[in-house]
């Protein structure tokens, strides 16, 4: 997602919202959903700059799911 003009707080509370949107999410199988999320800022830098920090962002964040248990798991 792209927000042009946004700070970093905005950012923050987009992501913020997208996870809540995500754990509302219900399904009949046996998954649960989630997301992992990553976010940069673009001032002075390059698309490809933004874009490389997003990422690693977004991989730091899957590493936390998974620590805290939010990952993509099999419900009991």
């Amino acid at each position: 997602m792209i927000m042009d003009n946004a700070g970093d707080e905005q950012a923050k509370d987009m992501v913020e919202a997208v996870r809540r949107r995500m754990s509302e999410v219900r399904t009949d199988n046996a998954f649960r959903i989630s997301s992992a999320v990553g976010y940069s800022s673009g001032k002075g830098r390059n698309a490809r700059e933004i874009v490389k920090q997003a990422d690693e962002n977004m991989y730091i964040d899957k590493a936390r799911c998974k620590q805290s248990g939010d990952e993509i798991s099999r419900r009991e």
